[in-house]
């Protein structure tokens, strides 16, 4: 299973769907609700989550039970970030994927995509920053950089293909959805 990691407005979506165009199957919206409605369901917020949150024994039994129904290859849930402590080890055979982006770009993002405030932002990628750090640290997964893409689309989206194993006569396709 894949699993895009990165804070919301990073290049998750981009992404999900380089993923999706190199063959593998993702939620039709891209982001798993199932996944998001469960997570939603453990902190009971709007999901301004700014910690790590840990998870009771009930609901990592009902998160394994959510992977191994889940009938996509590839999923990505920015809010993630905040519980893989207590997840990442439920995960089939996962494949994280890791995208970071300039830090002042996530925070304009955040501020025009999500309509929070510019001080919202920064606190939100300060604190998120530090929890991708950390899981790149404590897990086998590929960090790839949104600007990377941005450079020289088919050779970034040719290490992610190499390291998900994915078809490489699929990777000019991919490439073409990456907008400069």
């Amino acid at each position: 299973m894949i699993v895009a990691i990165g804070q919301e407005g990073s290049g998750t979506s981009m992404l999900i769907e380089i993923i999706c165009q190199l063959g593998f199957t993702t939620h039709p919206y891209r982001e798993d609700l199932a996944i998001h409605a469960f997570l939603g369901s453990i902190t009971g917020t709007g999901f301004s989550v700014d910690k790590y949150v840990s998870v009771s024994e009930e609901k990592k039994v009902q998160f394994s039970k959510i992977m191994k129904d889940l009938q996509y290859q590839a999923w990505k849930v920015p809010r993630f970030i905040a519980f893989w402590k207590d997840l990442a080890n439920l995960i089939p055979n996962p494949k994280f994927v890791v995208i970071v982006r300039d830090f002042d770009d996530v925070v304009r993002s955040q501020v025009n995509k999500l309509g929070v405030t510019e001080e919202r932002a920064i606190d939100n990628v300060n604190s998120r920053a530090s929890m991708v750090e950390e899981f790149t640290e404590a897990n086998e997964c590929l960090v790839t950089h949104y600007e990377d893409f941005l450079r020289n689309p088919e050779d970034a989206v040719r290490v992610v293909s190499d390291y998900i194993r994915a078809d490489q006569s699929n990777i000019p396709k991919a490439a073409r959805i990456i907008k400069i």
